[in-house]
């Protein structure tokens, strides 16, 4: 069994998990969009607008070289003087352990570093890792145990992950691998995760395409000769 796996909740502790995986949503999705939002501006900025200023039609050899190895200089500067090596390591999937609080801004200085400047990574790591900080928070201020927090943490990242790929279900699967830590109780943990992953994409369709997000409207279309049908494009 999992060095996490703890006792087994009652059902009015389990009731609660899952209601605070509904408010672990929304704030991991806010953040998540924060997160989106500045590093698209960022990538923008730094590749469309910078070679514009420049008198250049395209970015230009120096800042193909050069955006990079910036942004490589702010990796290394987020690794030697903030705590948490700038996330965990690619190796361990998605089943690491979920990361400290004082993690949260080398984890964001490395993702902003590598996504903006040039390297060709996806935002799915930074997202689920920030996503579990916004999950054990909200254990903090709550005052939970250690099971609450880790159950919590998943859920965060669920939520922080679910745009990337249309939906709860899909980012829910993916998260999949980081709950069989759990052992028995995976089944058990997820619901509070999809709830929040639901919670979570209802605020991404908020934003829309606001931001470069490019959210994904929820559509049934293969219902619409049917009686009922709900669209919400």
């Amino acid at each position: 069994m999992s060095e996490r796996a703890q006792p087994e909740l009652g059902a009015w502790g389990y009731l609660r998990l899952v209601l605070l995986g509904a408010v672990v949503g929304i704030p991991a999705a806010l953040l998540a969009v924060a997160f989106l939002v500045f590093v698209h501006d960022l990538e923008h900025w730094l590749w469309h607008d910078l070679p514009h200023h420049l008198d250049e039609s395209s970015p230009p050899w120096y800042l193909v070289i050069g955006l990079p190895v910036s942004g490589a200089c702010l990796v290394a500067l987020g690794r030697r003087f903030l705590p948490g090596d700038g996330g965990h390591s690619p190796l361990h999937g998605f089943a690491g352990k979920p990361p400290l609080l004082s993690y949260a801004p080398g984890i964001a200085l490395a993702a902003i570093g590598t996504l903006s400047f040039g390297a060709v990574l996806g935002p799915d790591g930074p997202l689920i890792a920030l996503g579990a900080v916004v999950g054990i928070l909200i254990t903090r201020i709550a005052r939970l145990g250690a099971q609450e927090s880790a159950v919590l943490g998943n859920a965060g990242s669920f939520a922080a992950i679910s745009a990337l790929f249309g939906g709860p279900i899909v980012g829910g699967v993916l998260m999949m691998e980081g709950a069989i830590g759990f052992g028995a109780s995976t089944i058990l943990i997820l619901l509070p995760g999809f709830v929040a992953a639901g919670v979570g994409f209802l605020v991404f369709v908020g934003f829309g395409n606001w931001g470069g997000l490019d959210a994904q409207a929820i559509s049934f279309a293969a219902c619409r000769s049917t009686p009922v049908c709900i669209s919400a494009t």
